[in-house]
């Protein structure tokens, strides 16, 4: 096994943390709201916490020890406001928490506090995620596999998963077409779990954005997976059509964007499914341009 990795420039969060456990909150003595009108305000909140386990990092506190944490929680003057790491979780006895924190310390009261503690999460999907994730990490197996585990169980992973895998991959995804062709799948599969699917995403766009010129047969293939996840009833399809299908084509380019004579090749029957998809979109300014842009063919100027 291979130490694991700490990165805090990483897209994944098992590898941003320099410690990852799973807690159990004991008790929870809250005190009095202190502030002007019920719906704003802070209070102090004493913890008695217990570590069931830990999946990263060197803590003092074994698994089993418990131990005592002072937090603060922060009630909303509006929607939006930001409230804190230990504000708009259920914070009450009995509640488990994966803990993704940050920091030099081995003291788990220190790691848990706002300033060490990028996110709790409930455990039900994050631990699962993020065991396997670390099995992977610690194996270090070749990037091949990790792509054919990320394919295999795409119906059942979620975000966590997600971005450790495009952590992994995305060198050799961004070098090797074939490699990216297997996230591209992934990305357009209906078994994929919506939170996985924008992760993906996520991660691709902006990878894929970044290294313009380059990686041109990359932002193809991801073009023709948007166009298979418009046909999904979940997905975000304003986004897509309006902003992540937009800029990857370079609609805004003049004479520069990409043609659907160039993104589907000689690929007649994917085109004509795109097209399909397309055209069954509610009527739009982003839906017409892409009607617009996927029926056209190869124009004088611009070969194929």
């Amino acid at each position: 096994m291979i130490p694991l990795r700490i990165d805090p420039a990483s897209a994944s969060e098992v590898v941003r943390a320099s410690a990852i456990l799973l807690i159990r909150l004991l008790q929870v003595h809250p005190g009095a709201w202190a502030g002007e009108g019920p719906n704003s305000g802070v209070r102090q909140v004493e913890l008695r916490i217990v570590i069931e386990q830990r999946l990263k990092g060197a803590i003092r506190q074994k698994p089993g020890e418990e131990f005592s944490l002072r937090v603060q929680q922060r009630r909303a003057r509006a929607t939006m406001d930001y409230l804190g790491l230990w504000s708009r979780n259920g914070v009450e006895p009995g509640a488990r928490f994966l803990a993704f924190c940050r920091g030099d310390s081995q003291d788990a009261a220190q790691l848990l506090t706002e300033e060490n503690c990028e996110q709790l999460l409930e455990p039900t999907q994050a631990l699962p995620d993020t065991e396997r994730a670390l099995r992977i990490e610690e194996q270090d197996p070749p990037i091949a596999e990790v792509l054919n585990e990320a394919f295999t169980s795409r119906g059942s992973r979620h975000a966590i998963f997600a971005r450790y895998v495009w952590d992994r991959v995305a060198p050799e995804a961004l070098r090797s077409p074939a490699a990216f062709d297997r996230l591209a799948r992934i990305v357009a599969d209906p078994a994929t779990p919506e939170d996985a699917r924008e992760a993906y995403l996520a991660a691709a766009y902006e990878k894929i954005s970044e290294a313009r010129p380059h990686a041109l047969a990359q932002r193809m293939r991801l073009v023709r997976a948007l166009f298979e996840v418009l046909a999904l009833p979940q997905a975000p399809h304003a986004n897509i059509q309006g902003v992540l299908l937009r800029n990857l084509i370079e609609f805004d380019k003049p004479g520069g964007a990409l043609t659907a004579d160039e993104v589907f090749g000689g690929n007649t029957k994917e085109r004509e499914q795109a097209e399909a998809i397309v055209r069954a979109r509610p009527p739009g300014p982003a839906r017409d341009s892409l009607v617009q842009w996927v029926s056209v063919r190869a124009r004088p100027d611009r070969a194929p």
